[in-house]
């Protein structure tokens, strides 16, 4: 039965068939990126096609040469390239496939940890277990991914990315007692409001979604 949905659905099948490293499946993917340089649109395409055939790779390795690392990191930090700006043709595509499979979609949320307690030297990270100890230092990205009801993954629509603030030096009941004076929107778990508020925002309203 999941068989017959994936293959009923020409766009997904496509994309199934194509695959994220393919220059083809990128172009359309980041098809009307606008970064206000059309150089730094054409660069972020080329980035993200050495990146995705090496997805393990560091950087210098997957851009294979020095020019194309240099020119990877350039594109790291300009601030036109803002992940909301990369991010947005891909929301938009991922809609256009939620519209093409017709409903009903599952959206999940989901809380990715990334750790680099084996980079000392790298700034702006935050505590990512329960003390402020280097080894347990990184970022926190909690994502709303819309998926078919047979599995088949159409996109992301909601992407957040920070880094936590210090962990307070306090006792249980100081934390309950903290928690309990502090603003829904500003507490952590907000994410997952955020995260329903931008799907509901995207969505189509003649597509049925079930979020998990």
């Amino acid at each position: 039965m999941a068989k017959t949905a994936r293959g009923g659905d020409p766009e997904v099948q496509a994309i199934m068939e194509a695959g994220t490293g393919s220059v083809e499946w990128l172009r359309e993917e980041f098809y009307g990126v606008d970064l206000a340089d059309h150089r730094l649109s054409c660069r972020l395409i080329k980035t993200a096609e050495r990146l995705g055939k090496s997805p393990t790779s560091p950087i210098n390795e997957a851009c294979g040469d020095w020019a194309s690392t240099q020119a990877a990191y350039r594109l790291f930090d300009n601030g036109q390239a803002s992940p909301e700006a990369i991010r947005e043709p891909h929301v938009a595509a991922t809609v256009k496939r939620m519209v093409a499979c017709g409903g009903p979609v599952w959206v999940v949320q989901d809380t990715v940890f990334f750790s680099y307690g084996q980079h000392p030297r790298t700034r702006g990270l935050g505590p990512i277990g329960k003390s402020n100890e280097a080894h347990d230092r990184g970022l926190i990205m909690h994502d709303a991914l819309a998926f078919t009801t047979s599995g088949v993954p159409l996109g992301i629509l909601s992407q957040n990315l920070w880094a936590r603030r210090e962990v307070p030096d306090e006792g249980c009941v100081e934390k309950i007692l903290r928690l309990q004076c502090t603003a829904i929107e500003e507490q952590e778990s907000s994410k997952w409001l955020l995260a329903l508020r931008e799907t509901v925002a995207r969505t189509p309203r003649d597509v049925p979604v079930i979020t998990i």
